[in-house]
C-alpha cells in the first residue's frame, strides 16, 4: 500500500514539474507572437540576450526560452501562496514580475529609462501585454498548482523545497544578469564614468573580425575604405567628417564587426583614396555623393544603416534622399540638417559663399593648419589628455600634401549649397521615417547642440543622447556610442543569423 502511494506520489510531483516546463515554452512562443504583432519584430529579446551575453542570436534563444521556463517554475513555487483562481494568481505573477523584474530592474539598466518610457511611451504597454499572454498560457496549462486532495500530506512536504529550489533559480538569475549587463550609461552621457570604474577605450573591444583595408576603382578613382565584419550581416556604412577619414573610426569598426558588417570608404581628396588636383575633378558635395554611390553599388551594399558625422551629413543625407529603399537607420554624430545648427562659427564661411575672393578665402585658410586641425580634436572634450595626439598629426600630413588645401578651400564654398536642400532632407525624414540615433558632442562649437534637436520634430523613432564631449565624439566617447548603436540596432535593424 505504502509503495503504490509512494509511485503516486512521485507521478504527481513529475506532472507538476513536467507542466510548468511545456507551460514555459509555450508561454515563450505566444510571447514572441504578440511581440510580433505589436513592433514587427520577432526574436528581439533573443537578439538583445545574445549579444549582451556575447552568444549569438543562437544563444540568446536558448537563454529566451530558458528564462521562460525558469519564470514557470518559479510560478508553481509561488502560485499556491496566492489569492484566487488560476488566470488572477498567474496575471498577478507576471504582472509584479514585469513591473519589478522588467520596468524598474532591466529597462533602467539597458538605457531605455523606467519602463521604457526613454525609447517609447508605449513599450510599457507592450511589455505587459507579452507578459500577460505568457501569464494566461501558464493559467491554462499549470492550472491550480496546489497538491490534490488524496495527496494533501505529501504535497505538504513537498512545499518547502519547491520554495528552496524556486529561491535558488531567483537568486541566480539575478546575479547572471548583472554579471551580463553593462552598467547604467547614463552617467557616461553625463561624461562621468561611475566611481570605481574603468572606462575602456573602443579599440580595446575583442573582435571576431579583423579590419580589412582595401581600395575600389571608382568611375576611375582609386577609393581606399576600411571594411570587418560578415558579409551576410546588418551593413553600416560610415561617413567621415573635415578634415579627417575612415581613420576616424579605426576604434568603432571592432566595436560593432562581431555583429555587423561595417564599411568606411575615404572620399576623394580625403584619406587613402585618389585626390586628383581641383581642375581635374568636381569637388562638391553633389560630386562626392555620387561617388559614394557608386562606391556603395560596387560593393553590393543594398540595405545599411547610415553613420553620418560633420561631411557625411551632407553626403549621406543625399544618398538617403536618392535612394531611401536602402537606409535602414541613421546615426547622427555631429552631422547638421537644420539651419539652427549654423551658428557662430559658420560666419565667415556664409561671407565666402556670399562673395568668393582671396579676401574672404584667408580667414578660412587659417583653418587648415596644425593649431586648427588641432583644435578641432581637443575643443569641448572632458579630459584634453585623452586625445591621442595621432589623430591631428595624421589629419594635417594629409592636409598638407601640395593642392589638398585648394580641394578643402572649394568644399568650404560648395558647403554653401547644403542649407539650401535642407528642406529636401527633413521631408525625407518626415516621409520615411528612418529609425534615428542622434549621438552628439554637446560641446561641439561647430556643431553645436542646436543642430541636434530639431531631428526630433521630423522623426518618430529616435533617440538623442547629449555626450559631454566635443567635435570628434568618438575619441572621449567611442565605448558609450558603440553600446548605444549596438542596443539601438538590435532593436531596429532586423538580426541575422551569424
Amino acid at each position: 500500500m505504502n509503495s503504490a502511494r509512494h509511485d503516486v506520489v512521485n507521478e504527481v510531483s513529475r506532472a507538476r514539474w513536467a507542466r510548468p516546463v511545456v507551460a514555459g515554452l509555450v508561454g515563450t512562443v505566444v510571447f514572441d507572437l504578440i511581440g510580433l504583432l505589436m513592433t514587427g519584430q520577432w526574436w528581439d529579446i533573443p537578439a538583445l540576450l545574445g549579444d549582451k551575453l556575447g552568444f549569438g542570436i543562437g544563444g540568446g534563444v536558448v537563454a529566451h526560452y530558458a528564462n521562460g521556463v525558469i519564470l514557470a517554475l518559479i510560478y508553481t513555487g509561488l502560485a499556491p501562496l496566492l489569492w484566487g483562481p488560476a488566470w488572477f494568481r498567474a496575471l498577478t505573477y507576471v504582472t509584479a514580475e514585469t513591473v519589478f523584474g522588467v520596468w524598474l530592474f532591466m529597462l533602467p539598466l539597458l538605457g531605455l529609462g523606467v519602463a521604457g518610457l526613454a525609447a517609447s511611451p508605449l513599450l510599457p504597454v507592450i511589455t505587459l501585454a507579452r507578459h500577460w499572454g505568457y501569464g494566461l498560457i501558464l493559467a491554462w496549462l499549470v492550472g491550480d498548482p496546489r497538491p490534490a486532495v488524496g495527496s494533501q500530506p505529501t504535497g505538504q512536504s513537498l512545499r518547502p523545497g519547491v520554495r528552496t529550489v524556486s529561491g535558488l533559480v531567483v537568486v541566480l538569475s539575478v546575479m547572471s544578469l548583472l554579471a551580463s549587463t553593462p552598467a547604467r550609461p547614463e552617467a557616461s552621457d553625463r561624461g562621468q564614468a561611475p566611481v570605481g570604474s574603468v572606462t575602456p577605450s573602443a579599440e580595446a573591444t575583442p573582435a571576431r573580425y579583423p579590419t580589412l583595408h582595401k581600395t575600389v576603382k571608382v568611375t576611375g578613382l582609386e577609393i581606399f575604405y576600411r571594411e570587418a565584419g560578415p558579409k551576410g550581416a546588418p551593413a553600416i556604412l560610415l561617413l567621415h567628417g573635415f578634415p579627417t577619414s575612415s581613420h576616424m573610426f579605426r576604434a568603432l569598426i571592432p566595436a560593432l564587426s562581431d555583429r555587423y558588417h561595417v564599411v568606411a570608404p575615404d572620399y576623394p581628396g580625403f584619406g587613402h583614396s585618389s585626390m586628383p588636383p581641383v581642375d581635374q575633378f568636381e569637388y562638391t558635395f553633389d560630386r562626392l555623393a555620387d561617388v559614394m554611390d557608386q562606391f556603395v553599388q560596387q560593393l553590393g551594399l543594398t540595405k545599411y544603416s547610415l553613420y553620418v558625422m560633420d561631411y557625411g551629413a551632407p553626403v549621406g543625407f543625399r544618398l538617403a534622399v536618392k535612394h531611401p529603399e536602402r537606409v535602414q537607420a541613421l546615426i547622427v554624430q555631429n552631422g547638421n540638417a537644420y539651419e539652427e545648427g549654423l551658428r557662430d562659427f559658420w560666419k565667415p564661411f556664409r561671407t565666402y559663399w556670399g562673395a568668393r575672393d582671396e579676401a574672404n578665402a584667408a580667414p578660412l585658410r587659417k583653418f587648415l593648419v596644425l593649431e586648427a586641425t588641432k583644435w578641432q580634436y581637443t575643443h569641448g572634450v572632458r579630459n584634453p589628455e585623452a586625445i591621442s595626439p595621432d589623430n591631428w598629426l595624421v589629419d594635417q600630413s594629409l592636409l598638407d600634401r601640395p593642392g589638398n588645401k585648394e580641394i578643402q578651400l572649394q568644399l568650404f564654398f560648395d558647403y554653401g549649397s547644403n542649407p539650401a536642400l535642407y528642406p529636401a532632407w527633413q521631408s525625407y525624414f518626415r516621409t520615411h521615417q528612418p529609425p534615428a540615433l542622434v549621438v552628439w558632442g554637446k560641446n561641439d562649437y561647430i556643431f553645436p547642440v542646436e543642430g541636434a534637436l530639431p531631428y526630433a520634430q521630423d522623426l518618430k523613432t529616435i533617440e538623442t543622447h547629449l555626450l559631454d564631449t566635443g567635435h570628434f565624439a568618438l575619441e572621449e566617447d567611442g565605448t558609450l556610442i558603440a553600446q548605444h548603436m549596438r542596443r539601438f540596432l538590435i532593436k531596429h535593424v532586423r538580426p541575422t543569423n551569424e
